[in-house]
């Protein structure tokens, strides 16, 4: 590398720096190749300090880093960063890189280039990057400096610290380099020195990035000073080269006064090329302006900027500051007289070599910049207590150290007078005295004091301080100078020069005169909390020379005095002045300290006081008055002052600090007591005298509380009342005080201020505890005895029973013992009564008036059981027993109990007195046990009242078995009581019963029904057939499983089969004329459930069950039939069934879905596209197969072409090859079925057979056969059949003998109907009706079995014939008519419509079967025809859709006529909604139904019960097409045309006109229900019970009149106009929006949908509607199909307060809704012949063009978000060659359209259409409404006037004479003569 050659190579400023580089490069050596540039060169030595010093460039040969020092150069700071870290990284990589990857820029940089980066980037550094402004530059920098230790150890020592490169002692070496700085020529001495003031905490470097850099750099140059890594460091404390580089680059910094200067002292090279270049464009501006100016604008050309000024300063202030908060550290961190230290002054001063000049500090003290004075400050407050020997009058040594002058020395005494005057910066007053502290104390160490010649001017100090106190030291902040201010005070002298003749001109001592300058300057805090630590401050310094022993006669009596006022002051200012009440803020926490501090002063005044060594003090000088009345009893005085209560508070505050300062005894000799007293006299004067209720407020009370702990009772009293000469009996004070204003307070605070009674009790107490035993008991006595006759409440008697309970034998006595007693009494009382029905009587109210509060908190009180109390009773045991017995003693039979206790139990336990003696037997104490035998006593009632006693059982359980026996026979005497006829009274007695029976499942530990009273079979079976014994059996067990926490299912386990059975029987509805097997079933299917479901019992269990029921059934077959024996042994048959399907939850025809007849394919059924499996060859392997085509060439012999998936073969095949399912099953499933399902079927279907089928088949038709036995043998059958199956086959099997006999029974039954000729009499019904009814049963009718509909079909029965044959017979009309007329006959229409509904054949004979039948009982009066009825819906269920027929919907109407009749089963209800849900796929087969019963089914809508139904069917009405009424005659409603008179009484003949063809018009839609409520419906607004029915109706009404509106509409647009006009002249709208908007929820989101509440799926189950979805879905379809008139009522009568919702509804749900209907509706509109029309959702925008006679007319239709609130907007402005007032005029009509004629958007546009075609066929339009075609009847112009020849609409000229007033001719103004066209 070549030798470093001076600056004098770069002089030449127009050379770059990179030619600079390229010239040194070229005068040295090439690098070492073969070793790799690490060794330094074999040249001459003199090479070797280049690399130790800085250089101002990069001397290297690598181009990259050449580079990356060019972009270091530039101004951008992120270049600038960025540069640095790629440099760091290239030169210096981490640790951790991988230095050998070839990519990496280190791999082959030798130590030599390291070394050169190194040095240019230390003199970049230390000039420029070091100071830059940006943050993220310093730290980059320091970064970079660093990371080379560790790549360059003895280059990076040798710049920064002056160490050897070679290493070893650098003493020499150091000597040279000090000697070498001190010429200022090299700039590597400041990076040591700026790396540690940047890195000072407090005040280094602002960015905290660029301390925490810095400060790893100064890590690294400790390690290095010491020799060792960076963890091997010394600990911190630099060596004497970082201190002497730290205090030169200080000296450097601190020397340079302005920004200019610390420039060029840190870059004097940059500098001196600058001015040079200044000084060139000086002399060249010079020369060409020829004059000074010129010249002078030339320099001022070439000087900085503002910008860079201020950058300058910037630099310059961050440097000052960090220098001084540098030395503050390295000050801090080498003390002078620490232990590596040296004793002499003169070395001691050497520690720090080139510590800056003390001028330099001292201008810095007096500078203009306060952030430097604050710096100054600091510096010299350290210097102070670190290095002395640095400042004048700090040292016992002689002034100034050898070798240096004593002019050098920092003079503090004489500044500080002038700083404390001159300093106004409020955050310097701090730091300013803390200085003024610190020289203090250094000098009073050194010199014994700090005051006179040689320190500071006592006076001129006081004086200069007392200013800056009185005003508030500038606004600083208290917290930042006031804990300064007592050592200040402490330090002064009485007087300046120590004499008392020395005095200031007032004559104050100086500590007097700066503690009132600080009093005064509490007015001039900064703020309230300032002013608060000021006072603070003001306490303090009075108290301590209040409490100093000398300067007493210094001081003067009235100084003393002053003083005492000052602290008096303070403490007024707290009682009286101070904010802060809030309890929270810094204010309120200044104020709380405040009167901490307070207490502490007065608790250290009060002991000095009294004791016998004060004296010497200035308290005992002003002591006496201190203390006296003129003294602090004034401050406490509460005469006259506003702020009473705020004094008594606070002093309360003070009193209780004082109290935890020291214990109370030691105060009962306080010298506070007269001052207290005296509070104490005006607290209870000004309660008595001065307040209307008598009574202390809460503040007062605390105050008069803590005055007596603090005082003690009898040092207060007696007191001294207003007018009244102070008692000398302290007793009796105490008891007068108690009794007359304790008294009263208590009782004013019990119904005021409830916070206030415990303290008014705590002040009884201890006046109570103040008196002698006998006057104790008499006084409680007294004031209990008035406190109970006051009816006090109960919380309050607790409260003060509590309270004097901690007091030693305070509370026990007569009176409380009987009033423990009588309230007792009374809340039991009040607890019975409760449980009666109809309670709450005039007594009870009186009560609860009278005494109010918590009465169990009073009771617990009373049993020693409240928080506070001592654990044992206050009241004797007497009353205790007294308490049981009232709880447990009840004579009251069993009847009464069951119906009071159960009916209104509580869980909480609302029989307190129980609740309380509870708690006592669970926290029995040794004055508080219970005896076993009432404990046992109160258990057993807690279990019946609802109370917890668990825990106490538990705690001990030798009490568990006598609770257990007493509450278990209880349990089951209540379950066998007779249950009360009231269903709701049940109710409530069954759920109680359940608690009590769950309280005693937990007691016992055992879940039992035998305990509780359940588990007796004999009480169910008893039960079963009287309604309301199950009723009341059903609801205990079912509460008591929903109760129980456990599962209800191990309540019938394996054992208790037998218990399950006659539940299940009792639980089986009897069956009514109407009763499904589902309904009947009802309550077992809820006990399944509530037991877990049919899958949470056992198989095995309820298989034995089944066989118990079997066994049950026999007995009822085998006995003489008695009464009622049918219904127990419908019951039984009922639960046989329902056991069987929980143990089969799958039925036989559903397990066996694949047998032969489900597979077999019909050929007529078979479509094109149809998914099959052919069926190949013999071995029957199926594939599946798409029918491709059907052929009927053959017909009816039907072939299909099929193609197989797999392998896409096509063939052509029958029929009888293609099966529906991909194997083969045939009707024996048992190979594909469970093995153990299959064994219970065969198991309990054999059992079933032998006992209920086998025994009667051949005696089931003999005459005087049973029928109930018959019938339960079928239906025995059934069970088989449908429910278990018939597993086994073959001759002799179960299986082959059903079938037998049942196909005997249908040939039978054949026979029976076949006539043997033709003079033979009609069959015999009676001998049919057993075998239609024996079939249908056992072929799954299911009366008191479960249904079934593939039993026919499982065994391939035929029923055709049987079908025909009752075809034929009803065919015959004499026959009929003879049914007709013989109700008798009823029983064989029962019964052949139970074998329709079982034997459906798929023919259409059933239904001509069924219109018959039904218009035999077409009536449908009695309830006998009501069943056919409901029977002829069950077949029509159970059938196929037989397409358009007209006898179905002969059927269908009937049915629905019977519907609208009156008194129909919730059965027939339920069956009719399930055949209108059937059919809503084909509504044709429901309209004509609809359509005949329509103002019936208006009628219905307000029937809870048939609303549903109505609904619908009224809904199918609406939606079609087709007039009620055809032709011209029509006929208007009666009620309709009365209405239509009165309205056209004022009109005139042509309006009138109008308004009878608009109703006529209404007419032929409209029922006459629907019309009567459209005129009506305003004063249909009912109130009642019923008026939510009424209400529901009519919104379905108008729901209905919407729908017709539409399809009217549709059909022709005309009829919208009739129809809106008829209803807008009912104003029922309004009356509709009004009531609809009241019930609504118009915030529902866009996406719900608000049709769902009428959709078929959606209330069918309950059959019924949601009130508040309804009357939404009014408002939407009545904003969405009278817009106009939902326009005009929002305008003129909505209110105000609904005009919001409304809107946002209709923007966010009808808008968007209304808009996509109308675009639906053009795109499938046909009519539209040469015009095309488009839309979008999105713009909202429709768009219509139109070509008409080589014009292409256009118009644009903008529907606005909130339509139909505001106008639609429309556009013509598109249309070419059309005048603007034509399109003008055709814009209009569209607007009028759909703005005020409620017209659609199709609508309009066609209307449209047409004038325009009219008005291009040359019709003129109206001159009124703008349109040629009358945009309501569609009429052209027939009015003309016979004066100027203009044609008018009738319509359109009526309105205007009515509008205007007048008959003229709109317009020549005429009088109207005109000819109707």
């Amino acid at each position: 590398m070549a030798t470093f050659r001076g600056f004098s190579e770069f002089a030449d400023l127009s050379s770059s720096t990179t030619r600079a580089v390229a010239r040194a490069r070229r005068g040295g050596p090439q690098k070492n190749e073969e070793e790799g540039g690490d060794r330094p060169p074999s040249s001459s030595s003199s090479a070797a300090p280049a690399l130790l010093r800085p250089s101002p460039v990069y001397a290297g040969s690598d181009e990259g880093l050449a580079l990356l020092f060019r972009k270091v150069g530039k101004r951008d700071p992120k270049t600038k960063a960025r540069a640095l870290e790629e440099l760091a990284a290239a030169a210096f990589p981490p640790a951790g890189a991988d230095t050998n990857a070839p990519s990496s820029p280190a791999t082959a940089l030798p130590r030599r280039e390291r070394a050169a980066v190194l040095a240019a980037l230390a003199h970049q550094h230390a000039s420029r990057l070091g100071h830059d402004n940006a943050a993220a530059v310093r730290a980059a920098s320091w970064a970079a400096l660093a990371a080379a230790r560790r790549h360059v150890p003895r280059a990076w020592g040798a710049l920064f610290l002056g160490l050897p490169p070679g290493g070893g002692d650098g003493a020499a070496a150091h000597d040279d380099d000090n000697r070498h700085h001190s010429n200022g020529n090299a700039s590597e001495c400041w990076v040591a020195g700026m790396a540690w003031c940047a890195a000072a905490p407090g005040g280094g470097d602002p960015a905290a990035e660029v301390a925490r850099k810095a400060g790893a750099f100064v890590a690294e140059l400790l390690a290095a000073e010491a020799g060792g890594g960076a963890e091997d460091g010394n600990g911190g404390a630099p060596g004497p080269r970082v201190r002497g580089s730290v205090c030169r680059y200080a000296r450097l910094v601190l020397g340079c006064r302005r920004p200019s200067a610390f420039q060029e002292a840190i870059n004097p090279s940059a500098a001196s090329a600058k001015k040079a270049s200044s000084s060139k464009a000086a002399a060249a501006g010079g020369k060409k302006g020829k004059s000074k100016k010129g010249a002078g604008e030339a320099a001022a050309a070439t000087g900085p900027s503002a910008a860079e000024r201020e950058e300058t300063e910037e630099r310059y202030e961050r440097a000052v500051l960090s220098a001084l908060c540098g030395l503050g550290q390295l000050l801090d961190g080498r003390p002078e007289g620490g232990a590596d230290a040296t004793a002499n002054a003169a070395l001691r001063c050497a520690d720090f070599p080139g510590f800056p000049e003390a001028a330099a500090i001292a201008r810095l003290l007096h500078s203009a910049r306060g952030a430097f004075r604050r710096g100054a400050y600091a510096l010299a407050g350290k210097m102070c207590a670190r290095a002395p020997a640095r400042v004048r009058g700090t040292t016992a040594a002689p002034a100034g150290a050898p070798g240096e002058e004593d002019a050098a020395l920092l003079d503090l005494g004489g500044a500080i007078p002038a700083l404390l005057a001159a300093e106004r910066e409020p955050s310097n007053v701090g730091p300013l005295l803390e200085m003024v502290l610190g020289y203090l104390a250094a000098a009073t160490k050194a010199r014994g004091g700090a005051w006179g010649d040689d320190g500071v001017d006592a006076g001129a100090f006081a004086t200069a301080l007392g200013k800056a106190l009185r005003r508030g030291c500038g606004g600083a902040p208290a917290a930042a100078w006031g804990p300064t201010m007592l050592p200040l005070v402490a330090s002064l002298p009485s007087f300046p020069g120590g004499a008392e003749a020395d005095a200031d001109a007032e004559g104050k001592p100086l500590p007097l005169l700066v503690v009132a300058s600080l009093w005064e300057g509490r007015n001039a805090a900064a703020g309230a909390a300032d002013a608060v630590a000021v006072v603070a401050a003001v306490a303090e310094c009075a108290t301590f020379l209040l409490l100093r022993r000398r300067d007493v006669g210094a001081f003067s009596a009235e100084a003393w005095r002053e003083t005492g006022q000052l602290f008096l002051d303070a403490l007024s200012f707290y009682l009286e002045g101070a904010s802060g009440d809030a309890g929270y803020g810094p204010v309120a926490a200044a104020v709380d300290e405040l009167g901490a501090a307070l207490a502490r002063d007065l608790r250290k005044l009060d002991v000095a006081a009294a004791a016998v060594e004060g004296e010497g003090r200035g308290l005992d000088v002003a002591g006496s008055w201190l203390w006296g009345d003129e003294g602090l009893g004034r401050c406490l005085s509460l005469d006259g002052k506003a702020n009473a209560q705020g004094i008594v508070r606070k002093w309360d505050a003070v009193l209780n600090k004082m109290s935890r300062e020291e214990p109370l005894s030691t105060s009962t000799s306080s010298n506070l007591v007269p001052a207290c007293k005296a509070l104490v006299s005006s607290i209870v004067d000004d309660a008595s005298a001065s307040r209307s209720n008598k009574a202390c407020t809460a503040a007062e009370g605390g105050a008069l509380l803590t005055t007596l702990r603090f005082c003690g009772v009898r040092a207060v009293f007696p007191i001294a009342r207003k007018g009244k000469a102070e008692e000398s009996d302290a007793p009796e004070s105490i008891e007068r005080f108690c009794v007359n204003d304790l008294l009263r307070w208590i009782l004013v605070h019990a119904t005021t201020t409830a916070a206030s009674v415990q303290t008014d009790f705590e002040i009884l107490r201890l006046c109570l505890e103040a008196m002698g035993q006998g006057q104790r008991k008499q006084v409680w006595a007294t004031v209990l005895r008035e406190l109970v006759k006051s009816y006090c409440d109960y919380t309050t008697l607790s409260i003060g029973l509590a309270t004097l309970a901690a007091g030693d034998d305070l509370v026990e006595c007569a009176v409380l013992d009987a009033f423990a007693m009588e309230t007792a009494e009374h809340a039991v009382a009040a607890f019975r009564r409760s449980h009666l029905l109809g309670h709450g009587d005039d007594e009870e109210r009186e009560e609860s008036v009278t005494r109010r509060g918590n009465l169990q908190r009073f009771l617990e009180t009373c049993a020693g059981l409240s928080k506070g109390c001592p654990g044992s009773s206050i009241v004797s045991t007497s009353v205790v027993e007294r308490w049981i017995r009232l709880c447990c003693d009840d004579d009251r039979d069993r009847r009464t109990k069951l119906e009071e206790d159960l009916v209104l139990e509580d869980e909480s336990g609302s029989n307190v007195v129980l609740k309380t003696l509870l708690r006592a037997c669970s926290t029995s104490t040794e004055n508080t046990t219970i005896p076993k035998g009432d404990t046992v006593q109160l258990l057993c009632q807690s279990w019946m009242e609802g109370a917890c006693a668990l825990p106490i059982i538990d705690a001990n359980g030798a009490l568990r078995e006598e609770v257990v026996s007493l509450v278990s026979s209880s349990a089951c005497d209540d379950v066998r009581s007779t249950p009360p006829a009231d269903h709701a009274l049940l109710e409530l007695i069954c759920q109680a019963w359940a608690k009590r029976a769950v309280r005693l499942i937990g007691i016992s530990q055992s879940c039992d029904l035998d305990s509780i009273g359940l588990g007796d079979a004999g009480l169910w079976d008893q039960a079963a057939g009287e309604p309301q014994r199950e009723d009341f059996l059903f609801l205990c067990l079912m509460y008591l499983l929903h109760t129980i926490d456990s599962d209800g299912a191990q309540l019938f386990d394996q054992s208790k089969s037998e218990l399950f059975v006659p539940i299940q029987a009792c639980l089986v509805k009897s069956a009514p004329l109407l009763e499904t097997f589902a309904s009947r079933t009802k309550r077992n299917l809820e006990l399944v459930d509530a037991l877990g479901g049919s899958g949470r019992l056992s198989k095995p269990m309820l298989e034995d069950c089944c066989r118990q029921n079997v066994d049950l059934l026999s007995l009822f077959m085998k006995k003489d039939a008695a009464p009622g024996d049918e219904t127990s042994m419908a019951k039984a048959l009922t639960s046989l069934s329902y056991l069987v399907s929980l143990v089969f939850p799958t039925a036989w025809h559903e397990a066996s879905s694949t047998s032969e007849g489900d597979d077999y394919v019909i050929a007529e059924e078979v479509k094109q596209g149809d998914s099959l499996y052919y069926e190949k060859g013999d071995d029957q392997e199926r594939v599946k197969a798409t029918v491709l085509k059907v052929h009927t060439d053959d017909f009816p012999n039907l072939y299909f072409t099929i193609k197989e998936e797999s392998t896409h073969n096509e063939r052509q095949t029958v029929a009888g090859r293609l099966k529906r399912n991909a194997s083969p099953s045939g009707n024996d499933v048992a190979a594909s079925s469970d093995p153990d399902d299959l064994a219970r079927r065969d198991r309990l279907g054999r059992c079933i057979a032998e006992r209920l089928v086998k025994p009667f088949l051949g005696s089931m038709f003999e005459d005087g056969a049973c029928s109930t036995k018959r019938e339960a043998s079928a239906e025995a059958m059934n069970i088989v059949i449908s429910q278990i199956g018939l597993v086994d086959q073959g001759i002799g099997s179960v299986r082959y003998e059903i079938f037998q006999a049942i196909l005997a029974w249908q040939r039978e039954l054949c026979e029976n109907l076949t006539p043997s000729g033709p003079s033979v009499e009609k069959p015999s019904l009676a001998k049919c009706i057993p075998l239609l009814r024996s079939l249908s049963l056992a072929l799954g009718y299911g009366v008191a079995t479960a249904p079934s509909k593939g039993s026919v079909h499982l065994f391939k029965m035929d029923a055709s014939e049987s079908i025909s044959k009752l075809a034929e017979l009803y065919d015959d009309a004499s026959w009929v008519e003879a049914q007709t007329a013989d109700r008798a006959s009823e029983a064989f229409h029962s019964s052949v419509l139970m074998w329709i509904a079982v034997a459906d054949s798929g023919s259409t004979k059933h239904v001509h079967l069924l219109r018959t039948l039904t218009n035999i009982v077409s009536p449908c009066e009695s309830p006998e025809l009501a069943i056919i009825s409901y029977q002829i819906m069950r077949v029509l269920l159970s059938s196929s859709d037989s397409g358009d027929n007209d006898d179905e919907k002969s059927v269908l109407s009937e049915l629905t006529q019977c519907f609208v009749k009156d008194g129909k089963e919730g059965l027939w209800m339920e069956s009719f909604s399930s055949l209108l849900y059937k059919y809503q796929d084909s509504p044709i087969m429901l309209l004509p139904a609809a359509t005949s019963a329509s103002n019936e089914l208006c009628n219905c809508l307000c029937d809870p019960d048939k609303r549903w139904c109505a609904f619908q069917l009224l809904h199918l009405f609406a939606k079609d097409s087709q007039p009620l009424q055809s032709g011209d005659d029509v006929v208007v409603p009666y009620d309709t045309e009365r209405q239509l008179a009165l309205w056209t009484e004022a009109m005139e003949d042509e309006e009138a006109s109008e308004l009878e063809e608009d109703v006529r018009v209404a007419s032929k839609w409209l029922p006459e229900r629907l019309m009567s409520l459209l005129h009506s419906i305003g004063s249909d607004s009912a109130s009642g019970p019923g008026a939510e029915d009424q209400m529901m109706g009519n919104l379905l009404l108008w729901i209905v009149f919407l729908d017709v509106l539409d399809s009217a509409g549709s059909v022709d647009m005309r009829n919208r106009g009739a129809i809106s006009s008829f209803a807008k002249k009912t104003n029922a709208l309004g009356c509709v929006m009004t009531l609809a908007l009241a019930e609504a929820d118009l915030e529902v989101s866009r996406n719900e949908n608000v049709f769902s509440c009428i959709d078929w799926e959606g209330d069918r189950l309950s059959r019924d509607f949601l009130l508040q979805k309804v009357a939404t879905l009014a408002v939407f379809r009545t904003v969405e199909v009278l817009p106009t008139h939902v326009k005009t009522w929002f305008n003129d009568d909505c209110p105000r307060f609904l005009r919001q919702k409304l809107s946002a509804f209709v923007e966010s749900v009808v808008a968007p809704a209304t808009l996509q209907r109308e675009l639906n509706r053009i795109k499938e509109a046909t009519s539209f012949e040469e015009m095309t029309v488009s839309g979008s959702c999105v713009s909202r925008e429709v768009i219509a063009t139109y070509q008409q006679d080589e014009c292409q007319l256009s118009v644009v239709i903008r529907m606005p978000s909130t339509f139909p609130l505001r106008n639609v907007e429309v556009d013509c402005q598109r249309t070419m060659g059309i005048p603007e007032n034509r399109w003008r005029r055709w814009a209009l009509q569209i607007m009028l359209m759909l703005n005020s004629q409620d017209g659609s958007v199709l609508d309009a546009l066609l209307l449209w259409k047409k004038n325009v075609d009219k008005e291009f066929d040359g019709v003129e339009p109206c001159p009124v409404c703008y349109s040629v075609l009358c945009i309501k009847t569609h009429q052209m112009p027939n009015l003309e006037c016979k004066t100027c020849q203009n044609r008018f609409h009738t319509s359109c000229l009526y309105k205007w004479f009515q509008s205007s007033g007048k008959s003229q001719c709109v317009l020549c103004q005429q009088p109207w003569s005109g000819t109707r066209l």
